[in-house]
């Protein structure tokens, strides 16, 4: 099990790098590589779940708009859809 500290490494690397085009899990494996810890595949889902969740708070208006049909801009709809494409 890995500490308190790896846990805050992992979870400010997570959310720095969650939108950046490489893959959502790449950032992980590669700051497990560099670092003497291995978070496990338990913790790493729970971290991303955690972005979902904290993504759609973020977006709950558009969200809430979108699913009761309301009129919004273009780029806010096609943005609502690539960060749920992006979370998949």
């Amino acid at each position: 099990m890995i500490d308190w500290l790896s846990y805050i490494i992992l979870a400010i690397v997570q959310g720095l790098t969650e939108f950046l085009p490489v893959s959502s899990s790449g950032h992980l494996v590669l700051i497990n590589a560099l670092f003497p810890f291995d978070s496990g595949l338990t913790f790493d889902l729970v971290l991303h779940v955690a972005t979902l969740v904290s993504v759609c708070i973020f977006y709950w208006k558009d969200i809430c708009k979108l699913a009761t049909g309301g009129v919004l801009e273009l780029h806010h709809i096609l943005l609502v859809y690539l960060v749920i494409l992006l979370e998949i």
